[in-house]
């Protein structure tokens, strides 16, 4: 079995080396007799001469190649959901007594009324600390999302509904992955989501291990070694009262496996901060073994509320926030 991460040995004109190893001298005798043969350029981006004849005989002779184009169209559906999260003074005012250096001035406050609620705190969570716009923006949807009737409180009602739901049926439930990225936005997810699972009704007595305990979650960060984060994400696969999973994008965005197995809706809270790490991220729960439709939930920062959208097949759109 051999497995290939990179487009670097995955491509037909680079694979030269890894026939040799299966099959020595059936191709050709080198890599340059090879691609002379075979290709029309000396570059990775040079045509097949024989475009139908190579695979087929790659095929029939080497091994069976498995592209991530073939991999992903046996995959489940993949729904991409974007959701407006309206953010008020009120939440740069909560930000600021959590997390803010000094109180800010009444006149600085008043000044923010008519302005962008993230703009309304600048000074004071800077002397903290929280100097990008993205990190104080984390903050005031956390502080958002900590409130009584937020998208993530209803979320986590109807996840604990669920999971009771799915325990008198025999079954195993399935479970919230959050990503997040800052430490003090995730301080602030980690106690919303510990304490609304906590409310919620202590799960039904039968088998299963740790069933009786009331729901909880875990928590993933650069903070854990290799050792204290599998045994994290083991928990949060194999206990069943253990219902979400706030993970780091950057400590648990990449190379980490099972979430699939358990999991098929994941939140963004925090949007990562390239294309490539939002792609890997979602590829923790839409990748192999997964048998559900899988969900991803992007938390776009709004003014006014407005109507969550729909987009399948996306990948977050091109919105900020």
């Amino acid at each position: 079995l051999l497995l290939t991460g990179t487009p670097a040995t995955s491509r037909l004109f680079d694979s030269f080396n890894l026939f040799q190893v299966l099959r020595p001298g059936l191709l050709a005798a080198n890599k340059y007799e090879y691609n002379a043969r075979f290709f029309d350029g000396a570059s990775s981006s040079a045509a097949l001469k024989y475009p139908k004849q190579l695979p087929l005989l790659v095929h029939r002779f080497l091994m069976v190649r498995r592209t991530k184009r073939q991999v992903m169209d046996d995959l489940p559906h993949r729904l991409d959901e974007q959701v407006d999260l309206p953010l008020a003074l009120g939440h740069a005012r909560e930000a600021i007594r959590a997390f803010g250096a000094a109180p800010l001035p009444p006149d600085d406050l008043a000044r923010a009324e008519g302005g962008d609620a993230d703009d309304s705190a600048p000074d004071s969570l800077e002397a903290a600390g929280v100097k990008a716009k993205a990190h104080r923006l984390g903050l005031l949807k956390a502080v958002a999302l900590s409130e009584p009737e937020s998208w993530l409180h209803a979320r986590l009602r109807t996840l604990a509904t669920a999971a009771a739901d799915a325990r008198q049926r025999g079954e195993r439930p399935r479970k919230l992955v959050v990503f997040a990225h800052h430490e003090r936005v995730m301080d602030l997810l980690e106690k919303t989501i510990g304490e609304r699972l906590a409310d919620a009704a202590t799960p039904a007595s039968g088998g299963g291990d740790g069933e009786s305990a009331p729901w909880h979650g875990v928590r993933i960060d650069g903070s854990h070694s290799g050792v204290a984060k599998n045994a994290l994400l083991d928990a949060f696969r194999d206990n069943d009262s253990c219902l979400a999973a706030l993970l780091s994008i950057k400590a648990c965005g990449t190379g980490v496996d099972g979430l699939q197995h358990t999991a098929d809706h994941a939140v963004f809270v925090e949007l990562p901060e390239t294309y490539a790490l939002a792609h890997q991220a979602a590829a923790r729960l839409h990748r192999s073994g997964q048998t559900q439709r899988v969900l991803l939930t992007w938390l776009l920062a709004c003014g006014p509320p407005r109507r969550g959208r729909l987009l399948a097949g996306a990948d977050g759109g091109d919105r900020g926030g």
